[in-house]
């Protein structure tokens, strides 16, 4: 839809790894060629941001996940009462994992 109205895909923020896998519906390929060039002249050893702006996998790769395709949770049994909530938030691992997900307040 953003390019159906010619509209731009990338925010203040950049592109970063999310939207590098559109710059050539949005720049084309000669100026993506050269964004190419440009970063293989400063980086020829592919050091520095790899996989972001110049060959990006595409951002729904599910081997970059967080859990890949075949990640399988172990069943832990505790003593928590969790029944109240549904059957998938209720195990051990689901509840671990909101933990590790969750991000600390900013600072004052």
């Amino acid at each position: 839809m953003v390019l159906a109205y010619k509209g731009s895909h990338s925010g203040e923020h950049g592109d970063g790894i999310v939207r590098s896998e559109f710059h050539e519906k949005m720049f084309g390929a000669r100026l993506v060629r050269a964004f190419q060039e440009v970063k293989e002249r400063f980086d020829p050893q592919g050091l520095y941001n790899p996989g972001k702006i110049v060959r990006a996998p595409n951002f729904d790769d599910r081997r970059l996940f967080r859990y890949g395709p075949t990640y399988r949770a172990e069943t832990i049994r505790t003593d928590l009462d969790w029944s109240a909530l549904s059957r998938r938030r209720r195990r051990f691992s689901g509840r671990g994992s909101r933990c590790a997900t969750t991000t600390a307040p900013a600072a004052r």
